[in-house]
C-alpha cells in the first residue's frame, strides 16, 4: 500500500530531483524509496544487502517506470 503524501509535499517539487537513500533495503528506508519513486525523484539507494537492493530498484522501476534508480552496496 503507498500512501499518498501530496497534502505534505508538493509533488511537483520532488519531480526530476535526485535523492539519495540510505538503507534503502528494508525498514523505514525502502518506504521512503518507494514514496520517493511515486514522487518520480530518481533514486539512489544504498545499503548492504546487494539482493534486497536490487529488488527494492525493481520495485520503484515498477511503481515509476520513468524515473532512474542506482543501487549501490555500502559497507
Amino acid at each position: 500500500m503507498t500512501t499518498n503524501f501530496s497534502h505534505v509535499i508538493p509533488s511537483n517539487f520532488i519531480v526530476g530531483k535526485t535523492v539519495v537513500v540510505t538503507g534503502g533495503s528494508s525498514g523505514i528506508g525502502l518506504e521512503i524509496a518507494k514514496l520517493l519513486s511515486s514522487f518520480g525523484a530518481n533514486i539512489i539507494i544504498s545499503s548492504r544487502n546487494k539482493e534486497k537492493l536490487i529488488e527494492v530498484a525493481a520495485l520503484c522501476q515498477i511503481i515509476n517506470p520513468k524515473i532512474k534508480v542506482f543501487p549501490i552496496e555500502l559497507d
